[in-house]
């Protein structure tokens, strides 16, 4: 008998433990209100609304309401557990909220409902929180969808979200009016038409927040692409994507968390799309911007990290490179700045930072792309800001430039080897180079600014510094502006570049002051060459360089210089056999002890038209969309007929046109990117029986 007590009182305590533990049941009994009791059935009866220890079902035809100011709660949550053939719905209106700690479901039908129908979650702006999502649409038939339309809320999941639509009815988790949705483990889908849809909308958000790693996006049967408008990666740890995504808003990277894609697949961005680096740990650049990893260029970047960002690829930025907070370290990459891009919000605590072999890269420099002074905030470090300015809009083309900025100023010119100043200069060497050169005349202004506190050398002075260029052999002395006090130097009329980089040296006053240089085509078809000073200390003489190209010269004329004067001196000599063409001149100054500096460069045309032949123009150029041809003063029968033929860069004739004699002995044509052409350079040719003709041309 007493064994029978103990047994019974083991029972009845077993069976107390498993109720007391197990969750309630409450079922929904009809359309209503969250908060109204007549709503739920099961072990609500009636009595009660579910609380945060509930489990919940809202069953197949039933549309459930959760009020303003309701903040609902419930352990687990399923929407048509029991299948049937009517769809749910779940709408939250005014200020309400809904709290799942473990499963939000929503299950398929059971059977064929005979139309098209959809299952419903609408949030209104409101916010879902749940541990895991799980939705799935019926089963061979499409009929059965199912969505979760979030308006401008936000919906957190967790853990995993998991989409299974059978190949068959949509699922659709829709963010299209501006919301977001976070997850905190991965999203699975289990075919291709689930959706994610964000990049309808204009401010759709999707934030993977896992403190640790995570998948992007996950496929479970199939590829999945998606689409993002805004994206962030939030938490700590790699976020991988093993699928192709695009981005078209913003690209947000926050924390200590980096970005990895699956080998052979690419991030896409739209036109406006702009990736942000946002923490207050450092950060480095991943596979979101690695120009080998995007089918489209990066658009925008933006450093808004106190602890600075390092780059980890090289990459190009087509829109604006924009700081906020902290630098941009470059290491051995390259940072590229497309041919209409631009950089804003650097100052001296927040830039480019070149503390390796990676070089800071701008394209399109020059009076018909970026035009006017072009800033390069860079710097060798952290604490030393030495930006750098280029104006490229007296050569006679757009140019791609690169530069950086190295820590010692070296007799060869380089970042590396060599034996470094140790007084009269500033302790940095600019490393700026043409990377890509269109223009057949150089004349560049070179701005140099640096720390007068702390990068000037024993014996510098500012108020005789001149900026010097390393032409491979020897530092040569630039012609410039500016006095130096305020530690910015300005060289005009740089012609060269390669070699070597620049440098700020000084010592004693400068051996020249130019007031003017000029080159005039007179009538009797010589060229006058015209140049005065200010003042002259140890002036030996001036030489005058003659170019067909602007890149190879050669003597023409030397004259005597004035020793030491004070006063204004003019000088002047003739090119007495001009060169056909355009002919470019320069001015070599020469020193009693054999150093010279060269001044800024100049040029003349000179054409000759003899009888019975054609003069060719092609105008603009660059031209935009149309490029027009005209060749005048065709006199003469063997200028009865002109072809005119379009050739690219490696011969290929891509269009051809035989036009019709004009009265006055003309000609006129005109192409553009309708005669199949893209953009690029090609060469103008047109013949007669006699003569040939050609000219070069941009089309943009």
């Amino acid at each position: 008998m007493f064994k029978q007590i103990i047994i019974l009182i083991v029972t009845i305590s077993t069976l107390m433990f498993f109720n007391s533990t197990a969750n309630a049941q409450c079922t929904s009994a009809g359309d209503g209100n969250w908060d109204v009791n007549a709503t739920w059935g099961g072990d609500c009866g009636g009595t009660r609304t579910p609380n945060a220890a509930d489990d919940v079902e809202i069953l197949a035809g039933h549309d459930i309401i959760i009020p303003t100011g309701v903040s609902a709660a419930c352990s687990k949550l399923s929407m048509m557990p029991d299948g049937g053939i009517t769809p749910t719905t779940l709408i939250l209106n005014g200020t309400s909220s809904l709290t799942v700690t473990d499963e939000l479901e929503m299950h398929p039908l059971d059977a064929d409902p005979g139309s098209d129908i959809e299952s419903k979650i609408t949030m209104n702006g409101n916010n879902i929180t749940c541990n895991s999502l799980y939705m799935e649409s019926m089963k061979d038939k499409k009929k059965h969808a199912q969505t979760i339309d979030v308006g401008t809320g936000t919906l957190t999941v967790s853990n995993n979200i998991d989409l299974n639509d059978n190949d068959k009815a949509k699922i659709t988790i829709d963010l299209s009016s501006g919301g977001t949705l976070v997850v905190g483990g991965d999203i699975l889908f289990n075919d291709k038409d689930s959706d994610i849809n964000t990049a309808s909308g204009t401010t759709g958000s999707v934030n993977y927040n896992k403190s640790g790693a995570q998948t992007v996006v996950r496929s479970i049967t199939n590829d999945k692409d998606i689409d993002y408008f805004n994206l962030t990666l939030s938490g700590s740890g790699v976020k991988t994507a093993n699928d192709h995504i695009t981005v078209n808003g913003n690209f947000s990277i926050q924390g200590t968390t980096s970005f990895d894609i699956a080998a052979g697949k690419k991030v896409t961005y739209g036109g406006s799309a702009t990736t942000e680096y946002n923490g207050s740990a450092a950060q480095t650049t991943g596979d979101e911007i690695d120009e080998s990893n995007t089918d489209n260029t990066t658009t925008n970047i933006t450093i808004n990290n106190t602890s600075d960002v390092t780059l980890g690829s090289n990459a190009i930025v087509t829109g604006t490179l924009t700081f906020t907070n902290g630098n941009l370290n470059l290491g051995t990459y390259n940072l590229t700045i497309g041919s209409s891009g631009s950089i804003s919000g650097y100052n001296s605590s927040r830039y480019v930072v070149t503390d390796g072999t990676g070089y800071l890269r701008q394209n399109n420099l020059g009076s018909t792309g970026r035009s006017g002074n072009i800033d390069f905030p860079i710097g060798i470090s952290t604490t030393s800001y030495t930006l750098a300015t280029i104006n490229n809009d007296n050569s006679d083309d757009d140019d791609d430039f690169s530069a950086r900025v190295c820590d010692k100023v070296r007799d060869n010119g380089t970042c590396s080897g060599g034996t470094p100043a140790s007084n009269n200069a500033v302790d940095r060497n600019w490393d700026i180079n043409m990377q890509v050169t269109n223009s057949s005349t150089i004349s560049t202004d070179v701005t140099l600014n640096w720390n007068t506190a702390s990068d000037e050398l024993t014996g510098f002075t500012n108020g005789s510094c001149y900026i010097s260029k390393h032409d491979g052999s020897d530092w040569t002395k630039q012609q410039g502006a500016g006095d130096g006090s305020s530690g910015s130097r300005t060289a005009t009329g740089v012609s060269g570049f390669g070699g070597g980089g620049f440098g700020m040296g000084s010592g004693g006053a400068l051996p020249i002051e130019l007031l003017s240089f000029t080159a005039t085509l007179t009538e009797e078809k010589t060229v006058k060459l015209m140049w005065s000073t200010a003042a002259e200390i140890n002036n030996d003489y001036f030489t005058i360089e003659r170019s067909t190209n602007g890149l190879t010269f050669e003597e023409i004329a030397e004259e005597p210089g004035a020793g030491n004067s004070n006063e204004r001196r003019d000088y002047e000599t003739y090119d007495d056999s001009p060169v056909q063409g355009t002919v470019y001149y320069r001015l070599k100054q020469t020193d009693y002890d054999g150093k010279y500096e060269y001044f800024k460069l100049i040029s003349v045309s000179y054409e000759v038209t003899p009888t019975g032949t054609c003069i060719l123009k092609v105008y603009p150029n660059p031209c935009y969309g149309q490029c027009n041809v005209s060749l005048s003063e065709c006199q003469g029968d063997e200028n009865s007929q002109i072809q005119i033929d379009v050739v690219d860069v490696i011969g290929n004739k891509v269009t051809s046109y035989i036009p019709t004699r004009n009265m006055d002995g003309s000609f006129n044509y005109y192409f553009d990117k309708g005669n199949y052409l893209v953009p690029g350079v090609y060469i103008v040719r047109a013949a007669s029986v006699r003569e040939e003709y050609s000219k070069r041309v941009i089309l943009k």
